[in-house]
């Protein structure tokens, strides 16, 4: 792991501590991006956005989580906004369908699980001449998610879900390791 010494150099524009940075994380970020775009140059260039705005947020890091987790975060975000589909993807034809109809994501929930099947409900917003309307969308959590992400809205975990999940924390820090 890199030590917050190494970041908070890293922030003020020390060569060698990006540097650290950039060999640590770089071949995590690119494995991320490749399973999400499965062609290697695209996921190279997503890597290297992703270092590029690494290197220009790293001030912003708060030490709130673990790097390697905001850096994830990056990388999921940039490939899900950069990558160009041939044909678009169930949550890009939902997005493009309420932007249409003048309608915005409110929130998602992840409002529960049975037997390892997670259900999430969209909260929507349509508002017109008529007045305001919210609805309630049952829906796939995979396709929520990504939705409240382009969107910038949030995403909530009920608290029987949480209950009623493994912690998996430790098992994904090894593979990820294993990655690496």
């Amino acid at each position: 792991d890199i030590s917050e010494d190494t970041i908070k150099r890293a922030a003020l524009g020390q060569e060698d501590s990006f540097e650290e940075i950039y060999r640590a994380y770089s071949r995590f970020a690119y494995n991320v991006a490749l399973r999400m775009v499965r062609e290697p140059q695209a996921a190279e260039e997503v890597t290297q956005d992703v270092f590029l705005a690494v290197f220009r947020k790293l001030k912003t890091f708060q030490f709130k989580s673990s790097l390697k987790t905001w850096i994830y975060r990056i990388t999921i975000n940039m490939t899900i906004n950069q990558v160009k589909k041939e044909r678009p993807l169930t949550h890009d034809l939902i997005g493009l369908i309420l932007r249409g109809l003048e309608t915005h994501i409110e929130r998602v929930l992840i409002n529960d699980v049975d037997e390892g099947t997670f259900f999430a409900r969209i909260i929507l917003q349509m508002q017109n001449e008529l007045g305001k309307k919210i609805i309630e969308l049952d829906a796939r959590p995979s396709d929520s998610i990504v939705l409240a992400l382009q969107m910038k809205q949030p995403i909530h975990v009920s608290k029987k879900v949480l209950e009623n999940v493994e912690d998996m924390s430790e098992i994904l820090e090894r593979i990820l390791r294993k990655q690496d």
